[in-house]
């Protein structure tokens, strides 16, 4: 599908990727119940979603955010996604936000399911970060690998002439 067409299917409202979820009205008309209810962000990515609005609004880049936060960019990052345990870093999380850590505490406080869905997403950007880590290390070595046999191929021929 080209670009033109698949902007018109976007304009015509015709790619799924672009509905948004029914409204509870739209619910009702669909044979749905009034009081259905709605999914609750969790609480981390409430709380990560602050931070990107911060940041935006002080116009600073995730490494100066991370910075000013005093972590390390891939817990930023983590942060923003709402995929940390805000806790641990509640006072300075709190005190980029301009609130308090009492606040950041409280929003951070998560019920046990809220609780299990973090660790699972915990465990799954973990093993995202240590794949992405080892693909690195292969990179490096094979890199390594290549400069050593050109290293090698150029005294070779430097003792041929």
């Amino acid at each position: 599908m080209g670009d033109n067409e698949m902007s018109h299917n976007v304009a015509q409202g015709n790619d799924d990727v672009t509905k948004m979820p029914p409204t509870t009205n739209e619910r009702e008309k669909e044979g749905g119940e009034m009081d259905t209810p709605v999914a609750r962000i969790h609480p981390s990515e409430a709380i990560g979603k602050r931070i990107t609005d911060r940041r935006i609004l002080l116009g600073l880049s995730p490494a100066e955010s991370a910075q000013t936060i005093g972590v390390r960019w891939g817990t930023y990052a983590r942060m923003e996604k709402g995929v940390c345990d805000f806790n641990s870093h509640s006072k300075e999380v709190a005190m980029f936000l301009g609130c308090s850590e009492d606040e950041i505490r409280r929003v951070a406080k998560l019920t046990t399911p809220e609780q299990e869905h973090l660790r699972i997403r915990l465990s799954r950007a973990s093993g995202r970060y240590q794949a992405m880590t080892d693909a690195g290390r292969r990179r490096q070595r094979r890199l390594s690998n290549t400069v050593d046999w050109l290293h090698h191929r150029e005294n070779y021929e430097r003792k041929s002439i």
